[in-house]
């Protein structure tokens, strides 16, 4: 496990450095488009890999720093993970690694002692972390209501409506620019994304990615749909079941990022482009031994509930 989390840190840190140098520039969040149209425009145009590395570091392996070091109360995988997280944030602008930070080790706190979640406390959950966002934007305006409101929850429903009426005359993109691309040929030269923008709002510089119902409308109508929803079940399954026995708040907050994410892309583009297929890695080899669980991963119980039994104790019959 330390070893995939060293190699990806290594390949995404020093080849961001020989491309275009690392640094730290704490901006507004209100002043960062600049920077996210320069890196998206200039910087992966000529390092595409680059893309790759960033959102997997970003997603995956800098909350998997935070959270585990705040678990095991080492500082310094904490500081590692924070330090990284602010570096992606000044390269790309992207504001969700900046507010990774504090959700990854809030999350943590509310959930070391527990061994499972339950469905009310998501609901509850996102609508304490709505009101919260509002009051802080309120007080300080620093942007969360875009990033964990709008952004995850209304942008992808509104979306969903200028998908449909740029699709409307069933010609499909078949997801020609991913994965279907050296099988299919369409009349289309952009991403779903861009053309939608270009498209609905005569913005061919916009890029309006939405989530799997819109990107499977846009591929092949309802069935395209249907085909994404079936992906993300698999994929969720995955998940689960790599995740198996792994303390739930290491889960939870390394899968914070990655789940957003959804919310703006095709659960295909989630596997390599924003972390899930490493995620399902990090899950895999976690070492279930230093959680205390040992025996439990033989009989399935929780650590909780796991304990070593002795044989009954007979008396010895005293001999004559």
């Amino acid at each position: 496990m330390w070893a995939l989390v060293i190699i990806i840190s290594a390949m995404t840190y020093v080849y961001l450095a020989v491309v275009s140098g690392i640094s730290i520039n704490i901006m507004s969040v209100f002043a960062i488009y600049d920077t996210r149209l320069a890196y998206r425009d200039e910087l992966i145009p000529t390092a595409p890999l680059l893309g790759y590395l960033i959102t997997n570091q970003g997603n995956v392996v800098n909350p998997f720093l935070m959270s585990f070091g705040a678990m095991k109360h080492r500082w310094l995988l904490v500081a590692l993970g924070v330090v990284g997280q602010l570096v992606i944030y000044s390269t790309t602008g992207y504001k969700t690694a900046l507010i990774s930070i504090p959700l990854c080790l809030i999350l943590v706190f509310l959930l070391k002692n527990r061994s499972s979640i339950i469905g009310s406390m998501i609901v509850f959950g996102i609508a304490a972390l709505s009101w919260i966002s509002i009051v802080i934007d309120r007080i300080a305006s620093l942007g969360l209501v875009d990033i964990l409101v709008t952004r995850t929850f209304l942008t992808a429903g509104y979306l969903m409506s200028l998908y449909r009426d740029a699709y409307a005359d069933g010609v499909w993109a078949l997801w020609d620019y991913s994965l279907l691309g050296p099988f299919v040929e369409t009349q289309y030269t952009t991403s779903p994304g861009f053309y939608v923008g270009e498209t609905m709002l005569g913005r061919p510089d916009v890029q309006l990615n939405a989530s799997l119902f819109a990107d499977g409308y846009a591929n092949l109508g309802l069935v395209g749909i249907g085909i994404e929803a079936v992906f993300l079940v698999v994929l969720f399954l995955l998940v689960d079941s790599a995740a198996r026995r792994v303390p739930t708040a290491l889960v939870v907050s390394v899968g914070l990022l990655p789940v957003f994410a959804l919310a703006n892309a095709s659960p295909f583009s989630a596997v390599l482009s924003f972390g899930f297929g490493l995620m399902v890695l990090l899950f895999a080899l976690y070492p279930r031994d230093q959680s205390g669980y040992k025996d439990a991963l033989w009989r399935g119980d929780s650590a909780e509930k796991t304990t070593m039994r002795r044989p009954p104790v007979r008396p010895i019959k005293s001999l004559k």
